[in-house]
């Protein structure tokens, strides 16, 4: 049989005195939120910070090309040449013996064939428009190797061959 004079309160059970008269009290704070809120933004910055350094680290670096004004004359040469260097190509096959300026007359291939446009052949296959009515520059067409179509705005001086070309902007490819 259980002794009745021995009841056991709630407070001895967790160990506390059943001497003392002092009830035990622990506050509870209800959660607000406040935490998880602190924990959302420092989620977000930091997903923003990696976004950031990961634009940074793979945006590639901007190649300043050089622009060059043509005048409606110039575009339609520069149109003519980029035709010219497949026809060239055509007629003389894979043997690579370039034409000369009397024989690129003969073949009737633009724009070696305008009465106003004096071209020189400076060495086999490159070309040189010497004069040119309504232009403010140069043109060069340069077959060896790759082929190129090249442009200098401003007077040029005597060119013996054509592998300095350093100054020259290469019209070819820009699109």
């Amino acid at each position: 049989m259980l002794n009745s004079s021995h009841h056991t309160t709630r407070n001895e059970a967790l160990g506390f005195d059943a001497g003392t008269s002092s009830e035990f009290i622990e506050t509870v704070r209800p959660d607000d939120g406040r935490l998880e809120t602190l924990w959302v933004w420092l989620f977000i910055a930091a997903v923003l910070a990696i976004g950031a350094i990961g634009i940074s680290v793979r945006t590639e670096t901007h190649v300043h090309v050089p622009s060059v004004e043509l005048n409606p004359v110039e575009q339609q040469l520069l149109t003519e040449l980029s035709i010219a260097i497949q026809e060239i190509e055509f007629v003389t096959g894979d043997v690579g013996d370039w034409p000369d300026i009397d024989q690129l007359i003969m073949a009737q291939i633009p724009p070696f064939t305008h009465q106003s446009q004096t071209w020189r052949a400076i060495e086999k296959g490159c070309y040189l428009l010497v004069s040119a009515v309504g232009m403010h520059g140069h043109f060069m067409l340069d077959l060896n190797e790759e082929a190129r179509i090249l442009f200098h705005e401003s007077p040029i001086p005597m060119i013996s061959e054509c592998h300095d070309l350093s100054h020259w902007h290469r019209l070819d490819t820009l699109k």
